[in-house]
């Protein structure tokens, strides 16, 4: 299957380098916004993998049979948004899945999702669609990452934890056992999370 890349920076880069190692995926090429557009055009993104162009050209990429995606970018509130819209063009959603990652043969991991080399998912762990699990990350056994969630670089989520949607946790956080973050939540680098915190609404977010 042909598929797309979208965004251009770093997770984007590391998704292709995961597809590449996999070898079952076909990369078309990465899609960006304007900027992506000046800094790429006529470039290659990595190896020899072009930059098609802005994001509104989804709509056109089932004309030159690309049938599959997978949201490579760090903003939460734009991945939630393109992987919607992609599905809603008849996109199929794809996850790429580090083979140096290791999962347990119980984790139940949804369409869509990141998985970065060295993470580590325990056993009855749930992932839901379009979620970032970076590098070294480790997820315990009997938790849930909501959708749209990204787990950030050497984080631990520790057992029976439950985050939910649209959750950001930064790199080195540290969730206790049995925590629930709610929706929309913003953990930032080194923080160590001993209490629930509770669902914000989107508009809570610009305060």
């Amino acid at each position: 299957m042909k598929v797309v890349i979208l965004g251009s920076g770093t997770t984007a880069k590391s998704v292709a380098n995961i597809l590449i190692e996999n070898k079952t995926i076909n990369i078309a090429g990465f899609l960006g916004n304007d900027e992506d557009a000046l800094k790429y055009e006529n470039k290659n993104v990595i190896y020899d993998i072009p930059f098609l162009g802005t994001y509104e050209l989804l709509k056109y990429l089932e004309k030159d049979q690309i049938k599959g995606f997978v949201v490579a970018i760090g903003d939460i509130r734009k991945k939630e948004e393109l992987y919607f819209k992609s599905c809603s063009l008849n996109l199929i959603p794809i996850s790429a899945i580090s083979k140096y990652a290791i999962i347990s043969n119980t984790a139940k991991i949804y369409h869509g999702s990141i998985i970065k080399s060295g993470a580590i998912i325990g056993h009855n762990v749930r992932l839901f669609q379009n979620v970032k699990i970076d590098t070294n990350a480790v997820i315990e056994i009997n938790s849930e990452i909501g959708a749209n969630s990204t787990i950030g670089i050497s984080s631990v989520i520790n057992g029976e934890c439950k985050i939910k949607k649209n959750v950001q946790i930064g790199s080195k956080v540290l969730v206790k056992s049995y925590m629930n973050i709610g929706k929309n939540q913003i953990v930032k680098d080194g923080q160590i999370v001993s209490f629930n915190l509770e669902d914000l609404e989107r508009d809570e977010l610009l305060k």
